[in-house]
């Protein structure tokens, strides 16, 4: 009888085991059905902005649009409106008083304050991106109360959405040598900057 038991024991260890095999493999098929039928207000929207964002890349000469929409659109599937105003009071109260304050990521892009400001340090320090950028070049590199001020500003805007993504994907593609890569790992990379910040020193290949 306890060998019996012992059989049906693992049998049935062996179906559960499947079992989640067959969940873990699938997660991501499953995750991104849901993506699209869950969430399907906020997809569609992210839709639309992507369109208008598209046009706006190529109207500043950007013939190939899917990486810098591939990088930002889990960021605009996320933004809300609402929420974004609400996070804008939020960063003009607390960004522009506290000293350590990163600020809540605002616009269709997602980009926090303290981000903006890294890029807009990075592109003054290298003459490539000094030349290529100059409405970000120009900006006064201190972080007074009036520059986080207009800092916020600019990120209401999508001219200076944009203006920052493409410093951002020019800086990434410098710092960690993205030309010889793959598309494929060239966005891996980026999006892990974009989420964990490319001033962090962790190996973003492996993040």
């Amino acid at each position: 009888m306890l060998i019996i038991r012992k059989i049906s024991f693992l049998k049935n260890s062996k179906i559960l085991i499947f079992f989640f095999i067959f969940i873990f493999c699938n997660f991501t098929k499953i995750f991104a059905i849901d993506i699209r039928t869950i969430y399907s207000k906020e997809y569609h929207n992210a839709l639309v902005l992507k369109d208008q964002f598209e046009n706006q890349l190529k109207e500043r000469g950007i013939t190939d649009t899917n990486f810098y929409m591939a990088l930002v659109f889990p960021e605009m599937i996320r933004f809300n409106i609402i929420k974004n105003e609400l996070e804008t009071i939020i960063n003009k109260i607390a960004y522009t008083t506290i000293d350590d304050y990163s600020g809540c990521s605002i616009g269709p892009f997602q980009i926090k304050p303290s981000c903006a400001l890294d890029i807009e340090r990075y592109v003054k320090q290298n003459e490539t991106l000094n030349c290529k950028y100059p409405l970000l070049a120009n900006i006064p590199d201190n972080d007074s109360f009036t520059e986080k001020f207009k800092r916020i500003n600019r990120l209401q805007q999508n001219k200076f959405q944009i203006e920052y993504l493409l410093a951002f994907v020019d800086i990434c593609t410098i710092k960690y040598d993205l030309e010889d890569l793959s598309v494929k790992e060239q966005l891996k990379v980026s999006s892990a900057a974009y989420n964990i910040g490319f001033l962090d020193n962790r190996d973003l290949y492996y993040v």
